[in-house]
């Protein structure tokens, strides 16, 4: 009996893995379903970066990104990574940006969220970038590096709620992090983007129209 509830927690748990999650949504009072988009490399697991790290400098791709401006760094074995092994120091000889353009449907509003760290191998102390979607600036986050050391690299997860203008949107992270050495900037990890599903608030327009029309 024990065995049979086992294998009926964990067929539950598989299934629950293909269902759109539900975020809490600042517009509107309780959740809102939220189905991801795909996001090409968004944990930045390929290729392989090695025990250390690759720089690449623009123009070149990692993966589904490509490398705009300046260089980064592709973190391997060099610092834990907020998801999976490798990650990206938007800093590599230079500040550096990285995008890719994700399919989207006008109108319709995307939750974008991703982890941000900073290089601790030296200064500044408070690493910046700028975050852009669609070509509009959606968020400038910053981090104090202060407390961090390649084990442990205290990652901090943003969430920031965009409007897409067209059917395709450029992602873009951009260093803002410069000074006399700019080889340590901000780190950046598990980027995701889900679609807002807004069809609930529709339905509610619709069914108050209807109302007005019977009265």
């Amino acid at each position: 009996m024990r065995l049979l509830r086992l294998l009926t927690l964990l067929a539950f748990v598989a299934l629950a893995a293909f269902v759109p999650t539900a975020v809490a949504d600042d517009d509107d009072e309780g959740v809102a379903v939220c189905t991801p988009i795909a996001v090409a490399n968004g944990d930045f697991e390929t290729p392989s970066a090695g025990p250390s790290f690759m720089t690449y400098v623009a123009p070149s791709t990692i993966g589904g990104w490509t490398v705009e401006s300046g260089s980064v760094d592709h973190i391997g074995g060099y610092w834990t990574a907020a998801s999976g092994v490798q990650s990206v120091d938007l800093n590599g000889l230079s500040t550096g940006t990285i995008s890719q353009v994700l399919a989207t449907e006008p109108g319709e509003r995307y939750r974008l969220r991703f982890a941000m760290s900073g290089n601790p191998d030296g200064p500044p102390t408070v690493k910046s970038m700028d975050v852009s979607f669609g070509g509009t600036l959606a968020a400038s986050p910053t981090f104090d590096s202060s407390q961090t050391t390649r084990g442990a690299m205290v990652w901090e997860y943003h969430e920031v709620v965009v409007e897409a203008t067209g059917v395709a949107s450029e992602l873009e992270f951009r260093s803002t992090t410069g000074g006399l050495t700019p080889a340590f900037g901000p780190a950046l990890d598990d980027v995701s983007v889900c679609q807002l599903d807004d069809d609930d608030d529709d339905d509610d327009d619709d069914d108050d129209d209807d109302d007005g029309d019977d009265g």
